[in-house]
């Protein structure tokens, strides 16, 4: 899956931020993920991820419905618009986007100077 951008988050209770993210997608992900959830703006979301991910949720497809897998993760739920059959066991890996970075600090560099993107 591609990066999404972060639309909004929402405490669903101290211990877990609701995330809603571009293409229609949802994920409940614990504070204590790694991730900086609180300054997040783009996140990298694969499914069935190599090792390397910052944050990995593990979970069964529960529910299929106009494209959307509904997935529960220990208690967490995902909403993917991906189709995977019910029962399937998915892992989504989690990482903070560096592409947003990286525009920012193009945009913040001095007038008339190149800034080397990496």
């Amino acid at each position: 899956m591609p990066v999404l951008q972060v639309l909004s988050t929402r405490d669903v209770n101290s211990a877990v931020v609701r995330l809603h993210l571009d293409k229609n997608v949802s994920i409940d992900l614990p504070r204590v993920s790694g991730l900086p959830l609180d300054s997040l703006e783009a996140l990298k979301l694969e499914v069935n991820p190599p090792n390397g991910a910052e944050c990995v949720l593990c979970g069964t497809v529960y529910h299929v419905l106009d494209g959307f897998s509904f997935i529960s993760c220990g208690g967490l739920l995902v909403k993917l618009n991906i189709v995977a059959e019910t029962g399937t066991t998915v892992r989504i890996g989690l990482s903070k986007s560096r592409r947003r970075e990286r525009a920012r600090n193009v945009s913040d560099a001095p007038a008339g100077k190149m800034t080397r993107m990496s």
